[in-house]
């Protein structure tokens, strides 16, 4: 991020304040979601997270901007738009 964005590495560092390590899992019932990548949702779902902030798109880019077991997956560009941080490009 502070290559490709540096002016938005400062809030995205005041923003990982509020990151929480989680050590549970809370099954999915859609298989849609790659075995390898289930326990990343599945962890995010067990945390209650709001969000799921993810750049990889290969595995996760065909979930960008939906909900998944009440977790919203985005992009860092989605996330800081969200946040009013950047301007959508549309």
């Amino acid at each position: 991020m502070e290559i490709k964005n540096p002016a938005h590495a400062e809030h995205l560092a005041s923003f990982c304040l509020n990151f929480e390590l989680v050590n549970a899992l809370l099954p999915l019932p859609d298989p849609i979601i790659r075995d390898k990548d289930r326990p990343i949702m599945e962890a995010a779902a067990a945390a209650r997270c709001s969000h799921l902030l993810t750049s990889v798109r290969r595995d996760f880019g065909p979930f960008f901007g939906k909900t998944i077991a009440g977790v919203k997956v985005m992009s860092p560009q989605m996330m800081a738009e969200e946040m009013g941080l950047k301007q959508r490009r549309d």
